[in-house]
């Protein structure tokens, strides 16, 4: 009997409620990870002590085509404790005779990248990562992954403006990271799934980040620059995909951004000005909507 392997076209991902796959995006990459935090020493007498310890469950997805309404789950627009209708997900390799099969739940999303690249293929990717209490494994072919048709965005399809005008960006990344912390109460626990812990909580230290490389400097140029000056007037941002099919198309809003850091090359390998966007002060919420 041939050993067990699995390529990229016998694993997959997708969201699942109630026993019913739905598509996450149209392509995606990625990992799922289970740590098990076991309380264990060394002690004397070369005796080493070790006991099975509660796991962590996270997944770690790279996609290209992820909807805009599950995009905002990474973005909470009011305060609050953990994301609400957070999705479950289906990850499984099979090969069509051996295989594995996950049913993820009790998850909240943790953290979110979408950004482009400067390059001739360049496209909007949107890494995102999230963490799961619970597992429910399932037999191989149980449950099949599904994937959009969506037509995904290009670096032809976005524009990004500060305050409605062009910028000349070359390339950009939005972040958000929601800092998940586990919760795990020491209440009465099912014989069978003692290590698994209750969830997640949210509970971001930051607003939303934005970093820019613009072709030309966007501060620099005159007396009073919000570089150089005593202070500076925050600005609106907007990065807009459109690829000509409107129900895929998305706006960021940025609200209330000001520079933070500013980076000038010098030499043979110049290639733009890089400009890190720090949120002025507010609320670590709503600060960035998605419409």
């Amino acid at each position: 009997m041939a050993a067990e392997r699995f390529n990229y076209q016998v694993t997959g991902a997708s969201k699942i409620a109630t026993g019913t796959p739905s598509a996450l995006a149209r392509k995606l990459n990625g990992s799922m990870e289970v740590i098990s935090h076991d309380p264990e020493g060394i002690g004397a007498g070369g005796q080493w002590w070790s006991r099975k310890g509660s796991y962590e469950i996270t997944v770690n997805l790279s996609c290209v085509g992820v909807a805009l309404a599950d995009q905002a789950k990474f973005f909470p627009t009011a305060a609050g404790v953990q994301v609400s209708s957070f999705w479950d997900l289906l990850m499984e390799a099979d090969d069509g005779t051996n295989g594995r099969e996950f049913v993820l739940s009790s998850g909240q999303p943790g953290s979110i990248q979408v950004a482009v690249s400067e390059e001739w293929e360049g496209y909007v990717a949107c890494d995102i990562m999230m963490k799961y209490a619970d597992c429910a494994p399932a037999a191989r072919g149980t449950d099949v992954p599904v994937y959009s048709s969506v037509k995904g965005h290009t670096i032809d399809d976005v524009t990004v403006q500060e305050t409605s005008t062009d910028v000349d960006c070359l390339s950009f990344a939005l972040t958000n990271d929601l800092n998940l912390q586990p919760n795990n109460p020491m209440n009465t626990k099912e014989a069978t799934d003692k290590t698994a812990i209750d969830g997640y909580y949210i509970n971001p230290q930051a607003p939303p980040g934005f970093e820019l490389v613009t072709g030309g400097p966007l501060w620099g140029d005159k007396d009073g620059d919000p570089l150089f000056a005593d202070t500076w007037t925050a600005t609106n941002w907007t990065i807009a995909l459109a690829n000509g099919t409107g129900g895929e198309d998305i706006t960021y809003t940025l609200d209330g951004y000001k520079p933070k850091r500013w980076n000038m090359g010098i030499g043979a390998d110049h290639n733009g000005f890089a400009h890190v966007m720090g949120a002025e002060q507010g609320t670590v919420f709503n600060r960035v909507t998605l419409a």
